[in-house]
């Protein structure tokens, strides 16, 4: 995975320029690929974007706290925050980097309107910060206090994780907020073992180990390596939380997929449409059947009332036949006729028993079950309903069943 990691210092983006370390992570380590400085438009693709706020963006507080839920938290810490703060505490956005819901906590606060600025800034660059930590949540705690400083400036972590940074413009060596933080930590009866700052390459490491007079501790140098990218920040140290909290940066796994899933809605959408549309013309098509049907119906039989005109057709169609001596379609004779039609030419072979009576035959036949689905169909083809009334035996019993002429 490529990981774009940016420095953001406190006068971006009045300065448009920010430095720039593009990485390779992988399960083990991260390989530095490139370095440098640009606007950030001009940044190169990665898959995450990350930063880290130089400088003085970030105040760090110690804190007691009550117990409360999580959910109380912002509003606790506000209250406990209230007289360190010079600003309210309703345009300050905090993270807590130690501690629980209640007791010692180490707390980070950055405005609200900066977190904001920044994010809007990226944005509209078409870039999202995945993380976003304060300067000095890197470092480790010791009772050697650690620190680094470079070009734009420096930055000091005491032994109870509360960090102070400095302007690089500041002349007066050591920095005030250093001598400060010492001379509070003394006073507090926690005199550092010592301080040790990391130097980038270009500054002279002479003018720090001259700290350790005023300060009246010993002070060490480390050199830092040239073109280092800086060091991420854990989870917990992440800035964006909350209603900063970025979405997430995992992909759907159908989003490759979404132009074809999109030309699939469209034929999906235009396959249902016709289908609509087909269904619609069908059904105008059966209006206008049923409606020529009663229109045939009336010219045929004046005066009859329409019912049902299929089964009214066949009946009045079977009194026609009746008045002029011809059998109806339900009468003996054509109904044993189909019946000998279905059953082919060993059907005389295979008849038992035979009764009519009121438009119904009553026919025992010594066929087994396997013929009977054939017969059934044979005699649905001629317009015969079959009802099974009874079974004798297996392959070579009799069946019984129950014909009566199907309506049309």
């Amino acid at each position: 995975m490529r990981i774009l990691r940016l420095l953001i210092s406190e006068n971006w983006p009045e300065v448009s320029e920010l430095d720039w370390w593009l990485l390779d992570r992988d399960m083990r380590e991260e390989i530095p690929l490139q370095s440098g400085r640009s606007d950030l438009s001009a940044l190169p693709d990665a898959e995450l974007c990350e930063a880290i706020l130089t400088g003085p963006q970030c105040t760090f507080h110690r804190l007691q706290v009550p117990p409360g839920s999580q959910r109380d938290r912002p509003r606790v810490l506000a209250y406990a925050l209230e007289e360190a703060l010079c600003q309210e505490p309703e345009s300050q956005h905090f993270t807590v980097l130690e501690g629980s819901a209640g007791g010692d906590v180490l707390v980070a606060v950055v405005a609200k309107s900066r977190l904001q600025a920044i994010l809007t800034r990226f944005a509209d660059c078409g870039r999202r910060l995945a993380s976003l930590w304060p300067a000095g949540a890197q470092l480790p705690i010791a009772q050697v206090w650690q620190g680094s400083s470079d070009a734009g400036g420096g930055i000091l972590r005491a032994d109870d994780g509360r960090c102070y940074a400095w302007d690089p413009s500041e002349d007066e060596q050591p920095p005030w907020i250093v001598r400060q933080a010492i001379k509070e930590a003394v006073a507090a009866g926690r005199t550092p073992a010592g301080v040790t700052l990391r130097l980038a390459p270009a500054l002279a490491p002479e003018s720090v180990r001259a700290w350790a007079s005023p300060l009246g501790i010993e002070v060490s140098v480390e050199r830092a390596e040239p073109e280092a990218p800086p060091t991420a920040g854990s989870t917990k140290d992440n800035l964006l939380h909350g209603e900063f909290k970025p979405r997430s940066d995992r992909k759907h796994p159908l989003v490759p997929w979404k132009p074809v899933l999109a030309l699939v809605g469209v034929a999906l959408a235009v396959h249902l449409a016709l289908g609509a549309a087909r269904i619609l013309l069908l059904e105008r098509e059966v209006a206008k059947l049923r409606e020529d049907q009663a229109a045939l119906f009336s010219q045929l039989f004046p005066g009859a009332a329409l019912v049902a005109p299929p089964l009214q057709t066949g009946r009045l169609l079977d009194d026609v036949r009746s008045a002029r001596g011809l059998p109806r379609r339900d009468d003996f004779l054509m109904l044993a006729y189909d019946l000998s039609e279905a059953l082919g030419p060993k059907g005389s072979g295979l008849l038992r028993q035979l009764a009519y009576a009121d438009s119904v035959l009553r026919v025992t036949l010594a066929v087994g079950d396997g013929a009977l689905p054939q017969l059934v169909d044979e005699l649905a083809a001629r317009g015969i309903g079959a009802t099974v009334q009874a079974k004798n035996g297996g392959g070579g019993g009799t069946l019984e069943l129950t014909l009566r002429r199907a309506a049309p």
